[in-house]
Protein backbone atom coordinates (compact mmCIF):
# COMPACT_ATOMS: atom_id res chain seq x y z
CA UNK A 1 0.00 0.00 0.00
CA UNK A 2 1.31 2.86 -1.21
CA UNK A 3 0.72 6.71 -1.68
CA UNK A 4 0.31 8.44 -4.96
CA UNK A 5 3.17 11.17 -4.81
CA UNK A 6 3.54 13.02 -7.75
CA UNK A 7 1.40 10.81 -9.58
CA UNK A 8 3.87 7.41 -9.18
CA UNK A 9 1.76 4.53 -7.40
CA UNK A 10 4.72 2.55 -7.19
CA UNK A 11 7.68 3.94 -5.10
CA UNK A 12 10.70 1.67 -5.78
CA UNK A 13 14.36 2.15 -4.30
CA UNK A 14 17.46 -0.18 -4.67
CA UNK A 15 20.28 0.18 -2.83
CA UNK A 16 23.77 -0.43 -4.73
CA UNK A 17 26.82 0.18 -2.30
CA UNK A 18 30.52 0.69 -4.24
CA UNK A 19 33.46 0.31 -1.57
CA UNK A 20 35.64 2.28 -3.61
CA UNK A 21 38.75 4.11 -2.75
CA UNK A 22 40.96 3.72 -5.49
CA UNK A 23 42.35 6.72 -6.67
CA UNK A 24 41.49 8.28 -3.42
CA UNK A 25 44.63 10.32 -1.39
CA UNK A 26 43.80 8.64 1.94
CA UNK A 27 41.86 5.09 2.55
CA UNK A 28 38.42 5.06 4.47
CA UNK A 29 36.03 5.68 1.60
CA UNK A 30 35.27 1.83 1.02
CA UNK A 31 33.22 2.28 4.19
CA UNK A 32 30.67 5.18 3.16
CA UNK A 33 28.48 1.52 1.57
CA UNK A 34 28.68 -0.12 5.51
CA UNK A 35 28.18 3.28 6.72
CA UNK A 36 24.76 4.24 5.32
CA UNK A 37 23.90 0.24 5.96
CA UNK A 38 24.60 0.84 9.78
CA UNK A 39 22.44 4.44 9.65
CA UNK A 40 19.93 2.13 8.54
CA UNK A 41 18.66 3.39 5.40
CA UNK A 42 16.87 1.06 4.42
CA UNK A 43 14.39 1.48 7.33
CA UNK A 44 13.93 5.23 6.97
CA UNK A 45 13.30 4.73 3.32
CA UNK A 46 10.47 2.13 4.24
CA UNK A 47 9.29 4.02 6.44
CA UNK A 48 8.56 6.87 3.86
CA UNK A 49 6.50 4.50 2.12
CA UNK A 50 9.40 2.79 -0.31
CA UNK A 51 9.69 -0.72 -1.29
CA UNK A 52 13.44 -0.51 -0.72
CA UNK A 53 15.72 -3.57 -2.39
CA UNK A 54 19.13 -3.57 -1.27
CA UNK A 55 20.98 -5.12 -4.05
CA UNK A 56 24.56 -5.48 -2.03
CA UNK A 57 27.98 -4.09 -3.10
CA UNK A 58 29.36 -4.57 -6.60
CA UNK A 59 32.63 -5.93 -6.98
CA UNK A 60 35.52 -3.95 -6.34
CA UNK A 61 39.75 -4.48 -7.22
CA UNK A 62 41.81 -4.28 -3.82
CA UNK A 63 44.33 -1.93 -4.42
CA UNK A 64 46.59 -4.25 -2.49
CA UNK A 65 46.70 -6.64 -5.58
CA UNK A 66 46.79 -3.94 -8.51
CA UNK A 67 49.37 -1.62 -9.62
CA UNK A 68 49.06 2.13 -9.02
CA UNK A 69 49.45 3.42 -12.36
CA UNK A 70 50.74 6.99 -12.97
CA UNK A 71 49.87 9.59 -10.15
CA UNK A 72 47.57 11.56 -12.55
CA UNK A 73 45.14 8.36 -13.20
CA UNK A 74 45.67 6.69 -10.31
CA UNK A 75 44.04 2.85 -10.77
CA UNK A 76 42.02 4.49 -13.72
CA UNK A 77 41.56 0.92 -15.54
CA UNK A 78 40.11 -0.65 -12.29
CA UNK A 79 38.29 2.36 -11.54
CA UNK A 80 36.67 2.11 -15.33
CA UNK A 81 36.09 -1.57 -15.15
CA UNK A 82 33.82 -0.64 -11.60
Amino acid sequence: MSEKIDGCSNRRVAIVGAPLDLGAGRRGVDMGPSAVRVANLNARLASLGYNVDDLGNVPVAQPESNPEGPSNARYLPQITET
